[in-house]
């Protein structure tokens, strides 16, 4: 079976574009403001605004500019490179079941894998707190959105299936039935 791979909804990242540019714009608005006017607190909410936005627009503009694919299945297991916290290549091996789940009103692909820290030893500082904290939202340790995805979440979702079970590594608990749209 040969490598299939995804790419990301460029409509999201154009709109998280404009977003970061607008909020970025906001900020130094209110920056100026508050040097006009001598207020601290404003400054320092707009600089913050600035910044936090800037990288937002950075973060969304670099990634619509690269045609590397998000999330890709082949032989050796699933790359994932779909958010900041994207789990990286996960081995078949490695990969104990797969699900699908609703959380907070999005579809998820779910990887659950023999060593329940497994992604938190990948990564240190930043990364492996926001890991830490999305610990609690289920048990798996990968969570792909199906909303970032250019793709039909039931064609992923067969491609996985099929992938999971070509290794030999038995049946996937995911129901092609359920509703991953959103």
């Amino acid at each position: 079976m040969g490598e299939v791979s995804y790419y990301r909804r460029r409509g999201r990242l154009i709109g998280m574009s404009i977003f970061g540019i607008a909020g970025t714009a906001v900020g130094i608005f209110l920056v100026s403001l508050a040097i006009r006017n001598s207020s601290f607190m404003i400054g320092a909410i707009g600089g913050l605004m600035a910044v936090a936005l800037a990288g937002v627009f950075i973060h969304n503009f670099r990634n619509m500019l690269n045609a590397d694919p998000v999330l890709t299945l082949s032989e050796n297991g699933i790359l994932d490179r779909s958010t900041y916290m994207s789990g990286g290549l996960i081995k078949w091996e490695e990969i104990e079941h797969i699900s699908v789940a609703r959380v907070q009103g999005w579809g998820f692909l779910i990887i659950h894998t023999y060593d329940r820290n497994l992604m938190i030893n990948r990564y240190s500082g930043f990364k492996k707190f926001l890991i830490l904290f999305n610990k609690g939202l289920t048990d798996g340790q990968v969570h792909i959105p199906f909303r970032l995805l250019a793709c039909d979440p039931l064609e992923l979702l067969t491609n996985v299936a099929q992938f999971y079970e070509v290794k030999g590594l038995g049946e996937t608990s995911l129901n092609l039935f359920l509703s991953t749209e959103g």
